[in-house]
């Protein structure tokens, strides 16, 4: 079996396939007297000849059907990045403590999903992301009760942590190779700030968070994929724990 349209190739007449297993085509090339042996996805081949080298290429072009082409039903997701965490500024807070909330707002996030395409276009999944991010000032003047001053470090540590489940739409070009898809959905997003002022305590709470995520996918190989994508979560905190020392307070937050 030979190949004329195999994009790797760039001249057809050293280009020969072994064999096609799976959704891999394996072929050999020839430059010079060395011959090296690579393979590349189905989904990158445009068309193809039968008996090419028997024939001088005389045989017809078979255009390729991508409509043929086995979809995945299952993906399983690792994600990671840099994440904003959207909250107001003031322009009447000192520019110290801009500065602080600004380092605040820029972290890093990881997670899992899994999800399942009941259709072409159409699925669902369950989807875990992490926040985190912190910030520090050092050698600033504390004024104690009794009027002493000491110099103190001052830090946050930001944690955010949603589960939930959502609905995917996704678009695929001809060749099935590269998608873009749309996941809309609802979960549970759980805060946590570790503070140290000049003491420790720690605030927790949690509320319902919807989930709006946009992203490219390339096909690598049948079993892996390079993904892209830009994702919000949308929640409001109405209540929080302060867990200080030995002392546990409830907290509500005005709407």
């Amino acid at each position: 079996i030979g190949v004329t349209g195999v994009q790797t190739c760039a001249l057809p007449i050293y280009c020969k396939i072994i064999k096609i297993k799976g959704d891999a085509v394996y072929f050999s090339i020839k430059n010079g007297s060395i011959i090296s042996k690579s393979q590349l996805p189905v989904t990158m081949v445009k068309r193809f000849q039968y008996s090419f080298f028997q024939t001088a290429g005389s045989t017809p072009v078979i255009e390729v059907n991508y409509d043929s082409i086995v979809l995945p039903k299952y993906c399983f997701t690792v994600t990671g990045g840099m994440s904003y965490w959207a909250f107001a500024i003031y322009s009447s807070q000192t520019t110290i403590v801009q500065n602080y909330l600004k380092k605040l707002q820029v972290g890093y996030s990881y997670g899992l999903e899994g999800s399942y395409y009941f259709s072409k276009h159409w699925g669902g999944g369950v989807k875990y992301s992490g926040f985190y991010s912190s910030s520090k000032l050092t050698n600033m003047l504390h004024i104690g009760s009794a009027k002493d001053t000491s110099y103190v470090t001052l830090s946050d540590a930001i944690e955010m942590h949603f589960i939930g489940l959502y609905v995917s739409r996704r678009l695929f070009s001809k060749n099935k190779r590269h998608s873009m898809y749309d996941n809309v959905g609802l979960g549970y997003e759980y805060y946590q700030d570790a503070i140290n002022s000049p003491g420790f305590s720690k605030l927790h709470g949690g509320t319902y968070a919807l989930l709006e995520e946009i992203g490219y996918n390339l096909e690598l190989n049948k079993h892996l994929s390079f993904t892209c994508s830009l994702s919000a979560l949308l929640g409001n905190l109405r209540s929080y724990n302060l867990v200080d020392g030995s002392t546990n307070s409830h907290v509500s937050l005005s709407k």
